[in-house]
């Protein structure tokens, strides 16, 4: 199966955040780097899946999130 990437755009969209802060958060190392096709970022959709989850599991640890039924 081959692997899938993401825009900025996109990656924005699918966290629910501007454009910006998805490189903030990059910087800040809280956010996979992309991969990089010239002058193109794009994000592993893989990566991005993974980071996902581990964000999920913590905030669940912490509280934040309800126990799914």
């Amino acid at each position: 199966m081959s692997e899938r990437y993401l825009t900025v755009a996109e990656v924005a969209a699918r966290l629910r955040i501007c454009r910006n802060s998805v490189y903030n958060l990059v910087d800040r190392g809280e956010l996979p780097a992309p991969v990089h096709f010239g002058r193109s970022a794009r994000w592993r959709l893989s990566e991005l899946e993974a980071h996902e989850a581990k964000i999920g599991a913590a905030r669940h640890r912490l509280g934040l999130t309800p126990v799914a039924a």
